[in-house]
């Protein structure tokens, strides 16, 4: 993850009001009044302090004030900065002299002298030998008027990905002049550790300059790309639908059984990438050629760039938006299999797959369906998708049965798509209640369908659900508060002669 300590600086010291830590840029403008809110930011001081009278004061309220330049020696008066890692562009500041005394005749002068000073972790404070490279502007008149002076980035340390140090200097001969300063702005990252004696933070490594390091960058040479974030987080889950919705018929919930796992891929400003799902269809208990989808709730279908993997494009009752979606919807629907049968090598349309012990057993089909969201760092027309604004209870996995696009199975409490007839709610042993969100569920709160977030076995072809689940039944008709663990393979809670996992 991006550097904690860093994270906590900033927001310090932007309280303060006194230096901007950006990404980009350092910076200092006195408005602390203070220095030592600066030194606890690790700059230091020579001889330099803080003034807040008028004639002294550049902008603002404060501005620094050198000691007094008769000294030709840089080590007489400086400022120097924290260490940082240098950017591209131009160092500035702002700076004028108090008066114009001892600044011209003979061998005066009074000048600001920039120097840099790279990292030695063998130097005391770790500071090595002052690189040649500097710049110096030496005063003219008019001498007490404030000037902007800039100076290149040296290029050898630009972007280098190195710590280093400014130390700025106020030296001069001849007279007792002194300098104002202010709004000396750096491009570069603020770069020093104030709990480890002001010494580096530790110098991370980032291939892909995404601002993550390549340690927690599950993509440490992919620049749109950084974080895998797995649903279930460890295995498969398993879904199970009954067909015969809206009546109860045999409840086997074995018309078809699919293992997933999805993986929402998300950037360095954690927004989603792209969203790979895993379906694994083990099982058809179902003699009619059923259809499988899923929605996700509340979801613009206009955030997606574009589908693949899903096998539904020839349907004639599937008519597809031009990004891979299901057209005329309001939120984003994906056909993953027009025909649950097409992954199988079936003799006729009513073979069943894996749920009877004295049936080959078939192998299964898996269909890997990707969703894009940002294409090279690009969202799509709906613009970019934060991660937490997508969730996994959004999921909204449905069957259509029979290919009938108007008939939709769906989890208990999921509500139907746009593209379902809603006359069917209701009928058979269905309890819907739009006016109290109730959806798929019996009086008794049985469903016609289960998402279980742990590998789990299916019944054998025509057996009742719950003799084959022995605690199922009580867990649905106290509405999840008994046996919420009802799935698992405890004393008491399965009859496994009727049970298969193939």
């Amino acid at each position: 993850m991006k550097n904690m300590k860093s994270a906590f600086l900033l927001f310090f010291t932007l309280i303060l009001n006194t230096l901007s830590l950006s990404a980009q840029t350092l910076a200092l403008d006195c408005e602390s009044g203070n220095r030592s809110v600066e030194q606890a930011n690790c700059w230091v001081f020579g001889a330099v302090s803080y003034s807040s009278t008028a004639s002294q004061v550049i902008t603002g309220t404060w501005s620094a004030r050198s000691n007094s330049m008769s000294n030709p020696s840089a080590g007489a008066s400086w400022i120097k900065t924290p260490w940082f890692k240098p950017g591209e562009g131009n160092i500035t500041f702002k700076t004028k002299l108090e008066n114009s005394g001892g600044t011209s005749g003979g061998s005066n002068y009074k000048a600001v002298r920039v120097r840099v000073i790279p990292y030695d972790p063998n130097a005391s404070y770790g500071e090595g030998l002052v690189l040649a490279d500097s710049f110096q502007y030496t005063f003219v008149a008019p001498y007490t008027s404030a000037v902007d002076v800039s100076w290149a980035v040296p290029a050898a340390i630009a972007n280098s990905g190195n710590p280093y140090k400014l130390i700025i200097s106020f030296l001069g001969v001849g007279g007792n002049n002194r300098a104002n300063f202010d709004n000396l702005v750096i491009p570069g990252t603020y770069w020093a550790d104030p709990s480890n004696n002001c010494l580096p933070m530790p110098n991370v490594q980032d291939a892909d300059d995404d601002g993550v390091s390549d340690p927690d960058d599950d993509y440490p040479a992919d620049p749109y790309r950084a974080f895998n974030n797995w649903f279930p987080a460890n295995g498969l889950g398993v879904l199970m639908f009954e067909d015969l919705w809206p009546n109860v018929g045999d409840y086997d919930l074995n018309d078809l059984v699919v293992d997933y796992r999805f993986n929402t891929v998300t950037d360095a400003e954690n927004e989603v990438v792209e969203i790979k799902y895993t379906f694994i269809i083990r099982a058809v208990g179902a003699s009619r050629r059923n259809a499988f989808a899923f929605q996700i709730d509340d979801l613009d279908p206009e955030h997606i760039i574009g589908v693949s993997g899903a096998q539904a494009a020839g349907a004639p009752w599937l008519l597809l938006a031009a990004n891979g979606t299901e057209a005329d919807q309001e939120h984003a629907n994906i056909i993953v299999r027009d025909d649950v049968k097409e992954g199988f090598s079936l003799v006729s349309a009513g073979n069943l797959v894996n749920v009877n012990y004295n049936d080959p057993a078939l192998e299964k089909d898996t269909v890997w369906v990707t969703l894009v969201f940002k294409n090279n760092g690009q969202p799509g027309v709906a613009g970019a998708l934060e991660f937490d604004e997508i969730s996994p209870s959004d999921f909204n996995p449905y069957l259509i049965v029979g290919q009938d696009r108007g008939k939709e199975v769906h989890l208990a409490n999921y509500e139907p798509t746009d593209r379902m007839n809603v006359e069917y709610l209701g009928e058979g042993q269905d309890a819907s209640d739009a006016a109290q969100n109730r959806y798929f569920t019996t009086l008794n709160n049985l469903p016609w369908a289960l998402n279980i977030y742990n590998a789990t076995p299916n019944l054998t072809e025509t057996t009742d659900f719950t003799q084959g689940f022995l605690k199922f039944s009580e867990w649905a008709q106290s509405g999840g508060l008994l046996f919420a663990d009802w799935f698992l393979d405890e004393p008491g809670y399965r009859n496994t002669e009727v049970l298969i996992n193939r």
